[in-house]
């Protein structure tokens, strides 16, 4: 907090606390002062461990989000929701870089970003995780082998058991060299062909 101005400190709490604190569809204007000091001493409580506190509330946010579409296609605005709106659309200002900052690199570092996607205004260079889907659709594997494959040697924990292929994440820098040889292993068919 200290490396914001106040009225960016200030604000990052209370924005912080009132995603947490109230339902999604609850308009910020109907908050009364009461409402505003109960959501600045929830903010408060992550952003005063500085930067991986405010990583803490944004892993909150995605702990919480359940309503994943079977398209696979639920973005950082539908997981961070109102805290991500106002970083995006009204976090104007040098005073506000630094907030931008933690919330790209917590996007990047734990969600399935395509390169080139803008996010807060920065374009993402690389993909560091994956998708169950997105990395057996860019390897060529079934889902359910590199499943089977990635659960096995523990990319994969049994909290992910009853997600969609979609919302199932790993490290791809820690497992890359898994999927090149998945990519480049001979499947079952041609295997029992080579075999004889």
């Amino acid at each position: 907090l200290d490396e914001l101005e106040f009225h960016a400190a200030s604000r990052l709490c209370e924005m912080l606390g009132a995603s947490l604190c109230f339902e999604e569809n609850r308009k910020l204007e109907t908050l009364s002062n009461r409402d505003w000091l109960t959501a600045g001493e929830a903010g408060f409580s992550f952003a005063r461990e500085g930067r991986e506190g405010v990583r803490a509330a944004l892993r909150e946010f995605q702990r919480r989000y359940t309503d994943y579409s079977k398209s696979g296609n639920d973005g950082p605005q539908a997981i961070f929701g109102r805290f991500f709106k106002w970083a995006a659309f009204n976090c104007e200002g040098a005073a506000y870089s630094p907030i931008r900052d933690i919330l790209h690199e917590h996007i990047v570092e734990t969600m399935p970003i395509e390169p080139g996607t803008i996010v807060l205004g920065k374009a993402v260079e690389r993909r560091k995780i994956h998708s169950v889907r997105r990395a057996s659709q860019a390897i060529g594997a079934h889902p359910k082998q590199l499943r089977k494959i990635l659960k096995a040697i523990g990319a994969l924990s049994p909290l992910d058991d009853d997600k969609l292929n979609a919302f199932a994440f790993f490290d791809g820098d820690q497992y890359a060299d898994t999927l090149e040889d998945i990519r480049d292993a001979m499947p079952l068919r041609l295997a029992s062909e080579y075999l004889g």
